[in-house]
């Protein structure tokens, strides 16, 4: 037997046996692999019968390469199990100098579907003729004035579009003031305008002439409706009325049947087109020249998809917002996150506006996605030149054409006089807006909006005053 030859427990000879790894075959014997030259070994192993360094390097890398696939794969398992149901984490925080670095500047006229009498102005355009400025007190003012020769055409204004896109969010506007009077159309709002209506519209602070209750509506595309959807309960605001609409066939207006305006798609039977799903707050003096005289307010819109809802609060005069939204505010920027106070709506009590988004209701949350912040400053156009009539009837029986029928016109007229309550009280003065995130976590089984949507029966009456979607007809 040759001396590197050893005999095999089942009585032959072998020449080798299985390597531990892999299964190749090695000597055993310390001596050199018969499958090489004598005197040589394998350049596989070592002198032990192992895998060389190089073959375990090679191993090892596969190995870790595995182990990382593996563990990507479970991280990502988990991370799709996550919703933004966590703690608020600040994301904006829009004021003093800074604020104008959050926007884009709109230049030109109105568009055609508000069709306000106004031209936007670039930055420098507003800073020259001297309707935007940062106070001495840190606050943003924003205005308007005439323009032309004999200053009797369009007012130039000042429209800001945010440059962020947002699909939730909790946005808070703290205000000294903001436009009001007759023919002043003022809004802070969130949209897609670029795929209008399919990718919504949430107005939180819409001024019309000397309305002064605030409203949250929302604007969407087809089948998104409240009718039925939650309780009063969860609310302290009701739905505003639509009535007067014109028959589609006679075109005769029909002001026998008031509607709730429950719905939110802009082209909704028996609502105004584009009123969309509207609710009023409970309190008045919550908007223009009552607002301004109690030192404006903070508004706030919670935009919260995992838990199935968008909600509205309005808090006037100042020394009515929650402690715990006072500490979120002043804390927000703070250098030591440790200091930071996260906003948490639970302590606010209830929001006048309440709309059910999501699994579950009649409106999915892709009716609202990748919208920005607007604000901008209107004069008659579509809303209140429509109601400037009703809204200003002292006024605007100076401007009026007896022969004919036309509000927008005579709103018109009224703004080419450059009135002084225009120059006088249709600014803005805003103290700050900020916008906070949810942050990932692990969902809980069921969501605040859902325990909400499914109250038991016990606890919620079954009269049409406590259920949201009632159709009424006088």
């Amino acid at each position: 037997m040759a001396p590197h030859e050893k005999p095999s427990k089942y009585g032959g000879e072998q020449q080798g046996e299985l390597s531990p790894l892999f299964g190749e075959k090695a000597n055993l014997n310390g001596v050199s692999d018969p499958s090489t030259p004598d005197g040589e070994y394998s350049s596989k192993y070592d002198k032990y019968g192992l895998l060389s360094s190089r073959r375990l390097w090679t191993v090892a890398v596969v190995i870790v390469v595995i182990v990382t696939v593996i563990l990507g794969f479970v991280q990502e398992e988990e991370e799709s199990e996550l919703e933004y149901v966590g703690p608020y984490k600040a994301k904006e925080i829009q004021k003093g100098d800074d604020f104008f670095s959050f926007y884009d500047f709109n230049e030109g006229a109105d568009n055609p579907g508000s069709g306000g009498i106004n031209d936007y102005v670039s930055y420098e355009r507003a800073k020259e003729i001297g309707i935007l400025n940062v106070t001495s007190d840190g606050s943003v003012y924003m205005g308007s004035a005439p323009s032309g020769a004999d200053k009797s055409f369009k007012r130039q204004s000042i429209r800001l579009e945010g440059k962020t896109r947002f699909d939730r969010g909790l946005f808070v506007i703290d205000l000294d003031h903001m436009p009001a009077g007759c023919g002043a159309w003022p809004a802070f709002w969130l949209s897609d305008d670029e795929d209008w209506p399919n990718g919504g519209e949430i107005d939180m602070v819409e001024g019309i002439n000397y309305q002064s209750k605030v409203k949250t509506a929302l604007h969407t595309a087809a089948q998104c409706s409240m009718f039925n959807q939650f309780p009063q309960k969860v609310r302290t605001g009701t739905w505003e009325w639509a009535a007067g609409i014109y028959n589609r066939w006679s075109g005769i207006p029909d002001n026998k049947t008031l509607v709730e305006t429950d719905n939110c798609w802009v082209s909704s039977p028996h609502q105004w087109t584009n009123q969309g799903c509207v609710t009023v707050s409970d309190q008045d003096d919550t908007l223009g020249v009552p607002l301004n005289k109690n030192g404006g307010g903070v508004f706030v819109m919670e935009w919260d998809p995992d838990n199935g809802y968008i909600r509205s609060w309005a808090f006037t005069p100042h020394n009515t917002v929650p402690e715990n939204l006072v500490q979120a505010l002043a804390t927000a920027d703070d250098k030591d996150e440790s200091k930071r106070v996260a906003p948490d709506s639970s302590l606010w009590g209830l929001p006048y506006a309440y709309f059910a988004i999501g699994p579950g209701t009649d409106c999915t949350t892709n009716h609202f996605k990748q919208q920005r912040l607007i604000i901008n400053l209107a004069f008659c156009g579509g809303v209140a030149g429509n109601r400037f009539y009703a809204d200003c009837p002292a006024i605007s029986k100076n401007f009026r054409n007896e022969s004919i029928f036309e509000p927008v016109k005579s709103c018109e007229r009224y703004i080419k006089t450059n009135p002084d309550e225009i120059t006088e009280n249709a600014y803005w003065k805003t103290r700050s807006v900020h916008v906070w995130e949810r942050s990932l976590s692990q969902p809980q089984n069921e969501t605040l909006g859902d325990l909400l949507r499914y109250a038991d029966d016990d606890d919620v009456d079954d009269d049409d005053d406590n259920t949201t979607g009632t159709n009424v007809t006088k």
